[in-house]
């Protein structure tokens, strides 16, 4: 038997007063409890029960008094544990953070906001959007949106959809300063590029 276990039997006996009753409930044979009883006495070196020969109930000894405070907060929390996880268990709830590009953020993510809240009350949404890298470490964001390669290798990622880039140039331009021939001969040329927004949009 486990200390948790144990515990939770010692428990019982203390509210009943009687070992045949703990063991009733608890779906165990009076043998059994009094064996896992002396072998929780004899691994804390003390006694915990007071038995009797002539009547079935038994009543703690200071010992066991002591002990049942300790023990009755250690199942308390326990059931609560269990309760608590059971909730997260259910209906998804509490803050979600999510992080994403200014412009997808804008376009995509917030029209479709409203509809989510409907199907999820319980959830509250910080939408963080910012052209930066994202940042996991610092525990600011649980889901980011990104576009482009996965720099860390240790995160949880699916691809979404592909995000096509096409080079444009004027016909002015190419006859001024000639058709790249391979991507190579890009430095060569003046391009305008998007350059990272150093403020954050939240």
């Amino acid at each position: 038997m486990d200390t948790l276990a144990a515990l939770r039997l010692f428990h019982r006996i203390a509210e009943s007063g009687n070992f045949s009753e703990a063991g009733r409930q608890l779906g165990m044979t009076p043998s059994a409890v009094s064996r896992h009883i002396a072998a929780l006495e004899n691994d804390l070196g003390v006694r915990l029960f007071n038995r009797y020969r002539n009547i079935h109930r038994v009543t703690l000894t200071d010992a066991g008094q002591v002990y049942l405070t300790y023990a009755q907060r250690i199942v308390n929390d326990f059931r609560q544990a269990r309760e608590a996880l059971a909730d997260c268990a259910g209906e998804p709830a509490g803050l979600l953070r999510v992080g994403a590009p200014i412009d997808l953020g804008q376009r995509h993510i917030a029209p479709l906001l409203a509809e989510f809240f409907e199907r999820h009350p319980k959830i509250r949404v910080d939408l963080m959007l910012d052209d930066q890298i994202a940042v996991f470490s610092t525990n600011e964001i649980d889901v980011a949106i990104r576009i482009g390669k996965l720099r860390d290798s240790s995160l949880i990622a699916k691809r979404i959809a592909p995000n096509k880039r096409v080079l444009c140039a004027s016909p002015e331009y190419i006859h001024e300063h000639g058709m790249p021939a391979c991507p190579g001969d890009l430095t060569l040329h003046n391009c305008l590029t998007y350059k990272f927004h150093t403020a954050r949009n939240i």
